[in-house]
């Protein structure tokens, strides 16, 4: 796009040396304009889908296969086969709810355009996102558990997720009481933390890196526990960056698998980030199935080795007829992040051009359904721009379309 944007502004500057017409001129315009037009429905497509697979995701999620044929004969295909008790009432209207991969992932996308509009780096991003994981914990829609009357028991939040902002958030204090209330300098803290460490019982090291401007890069602790940490909790809301940064694969991929320490440090989940990420950006710009799961791969294989052949072995899977989804969905649950990327990867090259039939077959799957119906409507819709059949009555019974479909338009317009 941007080569075709270069060439029309050449031809603006020195039409008069060519022999191009005005119409000409016009023509050129349209194709601009066209392929403008075709990524902001890619992504508005990428966005909305992710949501749609995460919602139905979230009444199929922790059944096997036998107690979802058997509450839903034909399975979960729409919002059409959800019981009465699947929706919620919000605000007088029944909603299809999403959970915490699309709440989450809200919070990654808006941090995201902000991020770009404003030109920020790589920590001053992440310490503004830490500042909205911090509010999200504390939320009783969000990561508050502890608060009966929000809607938190219904989007089952990780326990991970939760941990890991909770850690934020002390860190966060004890910056701010360093910094804010006690207003020493970084030079006066190296001298004062030895006597802070005694006082609080702090290791010296876990004042420095709480003091640091990597502070962000916590996961659950100051422990060593970063083999805990590689569930899909931070996979599921690394697409924006591949969204926000499409015309950047490269940042965009090491900018997710970056967010994924805030939570998450186990080097399977960077992976997965990284590759999500990375794979949604050549979706949105057209990339082939193969080049864009070549760069999935790859990607991945920087940060995690295993992750990568899981991967790789799922588009052998892919290839052979002999092997049934069912085999793979038992093997690939997606409970951890390595699992529900190579899940993606493998629906993804089994049926890349039809989101609704990939977003359904993720569905319906015996483990962590709505985060690989998350990751399989943003990766398939982004490449398949299949906006179009989303249909009026998913849109209007999804929680918050209007919102998204809102932030959706300001990826694009910088």
């Amino acid at each position: 796009m941007k080569i075709r944007v270069l060439f029309l502004l050449f031809i603006f500057c020195f039409h008069d040396h060519f022999l191009f017409s005005s119409d000409d001129i016009d023509d050129i315009s349209e194709i601009v304009n066209a392929d403008a037009i075709k990524i902001e429905d890619k992504i508005k497509s990428s966005v909305l889908w992710s949501a749609i697979g995460d919602a139905l995701g979230r009444v199929t999620e922790f059944e096997n296969m036998e107690q979802i044929y058997k509450k839903y004969p034909n399975g979960v295909r729409s919002f059409e086969d959800f019981e009465d008790y699947d929706f919620y009432v919000k605000e007088g209207k029944k909603v299809a709810l999403y959970t915490d991969d699309t709440q989450m992932a809200m919070l990654v996308l808006e941090n995201c355009i902000k991020s770009k509009k404003e030109n920020l780096d790589l920590n001053q991003t992440m310490q503004h996102l830490a500042d909205r994981f911090i509010k999200w914990v504390n939320n009783p829609d969000g990561g508050n558990l502890d608060d009966k009357k929000g809607l938190s028991h219904l989007r089952a939040p990780g326990k991970t997720c939760i941990a890991s902002c909770k850690e934020l958030a002390n860190r966060k204090g004890l910056r701010n009481y360093f910094y804010i209330e006690r207003k020493y300098t970084k030079d006066q803290i190296d001298g004062f933390a030895g006597f802070r460490d005694r006082v609080w019982d702090i290791p010296p090291e876990y004042t420095k890196l709480v003091l640091g401007d990597t502070w962000w890069q916590c996961g659950t602790g100051y422990y060593k526990k970063e083999e805990k940490e590689g569930g899909s909790g931070a996979v599921m809301r690394a697409w924006p960056f591949g969204i926000c940064f499409y015309d950047n694969p490269e940042l965009a991929s090491i900018w997710a698998a970056e967010h994924s320490k805030l939570t998450h440090r186990n080097p399977i989940s960077l992976a997965a980030c990284a590759a999500i990420a990375i794979g949604v950006a050549y979706a949105i710009q057209s990339k082939s199935v193969d080049f864009i799961t070549e760069k999935m791969i790859e990607v991945a294989k920087k940060y995690d080795a295993k992750t990568s052949e899981m991967m790789q072995q799922v588009v052998e899977y892919a290839k052979n007829k002999q092997i049934s989804p069912e085999k793979v969905f038992e093997e690939f649950q997606g409970w951890a992040a390595h699992e529900a990327i190579a899940a993606t990867i493998y629906i993804f090259n089994k049926t890349p051009d039809d989101v609704q039939t990939a977003v359904e077959m993720a569905v319906n799957t015996p483990g962590d359904s709505d985060t690989i119906a998350t990751l399989v409507g943003v990766l398939v819709g982004a490449y398949s721009c299949g906006f179009d059949k989303i249909g009026k009555q998913n849109l209007d019974l999804l929680e918050d379309s209007d919102k998204l479909l809102e932030m959706s338009d300001r990826t694009t317009n910088f």
